[in-house]
């Protein structure tokens, strides 16, 4: 079904394509190529009888158009093709999420996955890898101690005014603000890319803690390990029963509609590919005035820096003392500033410059505070351990950094690297923001 004054705009089916074959698709990507969306219905049944009319042979008769017209149909789409979907013979659970910008350039080249069969086995490769790099990890959220002496003293001056101090507590209060406005009715939570656990454990509890039971919150998440820490955590702290655990692939969720209050992503989504198909599922799942939270980062892939912010480093870095240069990873003195693609090996940042337009496109923002740029080079963990909150020296520098950031982003030199955001899914709803609102946050390629 195709609105009248769309057909006739688009002037119908390509007559390039006739008798048959191929027709179809092409009207589709015609559609999108105007800005609109395609659906299916999966509720619908249709039954082919292959080969009743044009027969099997697809070297002869109306049956070889399927052939002639593939060719066509590459010939004309060869370059939207080539930057938003897998080549032909891709393992069919992988095809069938499109990935919107998957093919752009980093300093590591192509992202894997994409260009053949064979990349395939690097995707899957890859989420192994991904999979054992967390499976002892405990604490994923251990930081620097200068991480904290940044966040307490310019971080939460940002947040305060809109109710909370980080990211962790902004979920308790969403999820307890539901659970007290509708005391009768089950606030449904899920948490995308939980990991441990840990925060949501710690959120139920406080819940509960409140007075509040009318509370169930899901974690979900490709490690096993990780989920079964978060399970033994929940039993401990007496939560358990208002918890569930789901060990999937984003491609495997298949949530109901309307179905979630609030849903949740803490630090999860720069680890995800499929972004498309993650934030069109959140939109499905999500009850008309339900709410999207999340705490991530919206820099560049692989967490590297755009050219802008590079030029900049680079001359702090030949001015500083040497002992802020030691990269805790290597052990090495970096005498010269590396802007490492983190994506290279694992899925850590892989398309987190996409996150941020595509949660523009498909969701409207509440809450915006936008943050960070120079100043994550030196309190992550590679070089933050280098400096000591107990020393003015250090502290100096790094009030110093702070400025820096905060004055190439007002000049609109820079954009923001993190984002503390709620979202839901009316597009039209004003948003509150600190600093920069989320449609001037974007840096586009």
């Amino acid at each position: 079904m195709i609105r009248q004054s769309l057909w006739k705009d688009i002037g119908g089916f390509d007559r390039r394509f006739a008798p048959a074959y191929y027709e179809d698709t092409d009207l589709c990507f015609m559609v999108r190529e105007k800005g609109f969306h395609v659906y299916y219905c999966p509720e619908s049944e249709v039954i082919h009888h292959e080969g009743i009319t044009a027969g099997t042979d697809v070297s002869a008769g109306y049956k070889m158009y399927q052939e002639v017209n593939r060719d066509k149909f590459f010939e004309k789409w060869q370059d939207i093709l080539k930057q938003h979907h897998y080549a032909p013979g891709i393992a069919p659970e992988i095809a069938i999420e499109r990935l919107t910008g998957k093919l752009k350039a980093s300093a590591g080249g192509i992202y894997c996955g994409v260009t053949s069969c064979e990349n395939s086995k690097c995707y899957v490769k890859m989420m192994n890898l991904e999979i054992e790099r967390y499976r002892e990890v405990v604490n994923v959220h251990d930081l620097p101690d200068i991480a904290h002496y940044w966040s307490n003293k310019y971080l939460v001056p940002m947040l305060i005014g809109f109710g909370f101090t980080s990211g962790d507590e902004m979920y308790f209060q969403y999820i307890l603000r539901r659970c007290r406005e509708n005391p009768d009715e089950m606030c449904r939570v899920v948490s995308i890319g939980s990991g441990n656990c840990d925060i949501e454990a710690g959120i139920v509890q406080k819940v509960i803690e409140q007075g509040y039971t009318n509370v169930i919150l899901e974690c979900l998440d490709i490690n096993k390990e990780m989920l079964n820490r978060g399970k033994k955590l929940a039993e401990d702290k007496g939560v358990l029963p208002y918890m569930c655990f789901m060990n999937s692939q984003i491609g495997d969720w298949m949530p109901e509609r309307d179905f979630y209050d609030i849903v949740m992503a803490n630090h999860s989504l720069h680890h995800f590919l499929e972004l498309e198909a993650l934030f069109d599922k959140i939109r499905y799942s999500m009850k008309e005035d339900g709410r999207f939270l999340s705490h991530d980062m919206i820099g560049r892939n692989g967490h590297q820096r755009w050219p802008e912010a590079l030029e900049r480093i680079e001359e702090i870095w030949n001015t500083m003392p040497t002992r802020y240069k030691l990269n805790r990873s290597t052990g090495k003195i970096d005498e010269k500033f590396v802007n490492w693609d983190c994506s290279v090996e694992c899925f850590e940042g892989i398309r987190s410059q996409d996150i941020l337009p595509l949660l523009y496109q498909n969701f409207g923002f509440e809450l915006f505070v936008g943050f960070g740029n120079l100043i994550d080079v030196f309190i992550d963990r590679c070089y933050g351990h280098n400096f000591d909150p107990g020393n003015p020296e250090d502290l100096e520098f790094i009030d110093r950094i702070h400025q820096i950031d905060v004055e190439m982003m007002s000049a609109g030199l820079i954009k923001p690297t993190h984002m503390i955001a709620v979202m839901s899914k009316d597009r039209d709803v004003k948003t509150q923001f600190f600093g920069l609102p989320p449609e001037n946050s974007i840096r586009w390629p």
